[in-house]
């Protein structure tokens, strides 16, 4: 029985083996994308740029890069976000308040690289934070980490 087995899994007479068959010849890598860039007064959107290097970081598997640049583009999600005025959870909840469904705010793009300069600040604050308690993988990570944003952003150390 297992003669049997080990036969049909042979190819058969006349059938090109499987690295022959057409569908399994490696294809030609896909075209890179073009990245649109917005400009601001002849620099790009931080918004643009952000996104941008997320996506050349995620293919490049840089899981510290990826992260640091997600929640660079978070805090200036969470920017747009519209306050609610006086309305508490509890009423939310019970659906007393009116619709919560309203248009998010424009936050320019001078206040977006302010809400990136500051995740820079908080990360350098982080990192010598660890250096003083001898922490010191931890403390170049979070330099490494407000590397990243500072080249996003276009600015030096």
């Amino acid at each position: 029985m297992a003669d049997t087995v080990r036969h049909r899994l042979k190819p058969l007479p006349g059938d090109p083996g499987r690295e022959e068959r057409p569908e399994n010849r490696l294809r030609s890598p896909a075209p890179p994308v073009p990245t649109l860039v917005a400009m601001v007064d002849g620099s790009p959107d931080i918004r643009t740029a952000l996104r941008a290097a997320l996506r050349e970081r995620m293919v490049a598997r840089d899981r510290p890069a990826v992260g640091v640049l997600r929640t660079a583009i978070a805090a200036i999600e969470n920017a747009e976000a519209q306050p609610l005025d006086a309305v508490t959870q509890t009423e939310l909840h019970l659906g007393a308040a009116t619709s919560t469904d309203v248009a998010r705010r424009e936050v320019p793009d001078t206040e977006a690289r302010r809400l990136v300069q500051a995740e820079i600040d908080d990360l350098v604050a982080a990192s010598q934070h660890y250096g003083s308690l001898g922490a010191a993988d931890a403390s170049a990570a979070a330099s490494e980490q407000a590397d990243v944003l500072r080249s996003v952003l276009g600015t030096s150390a």
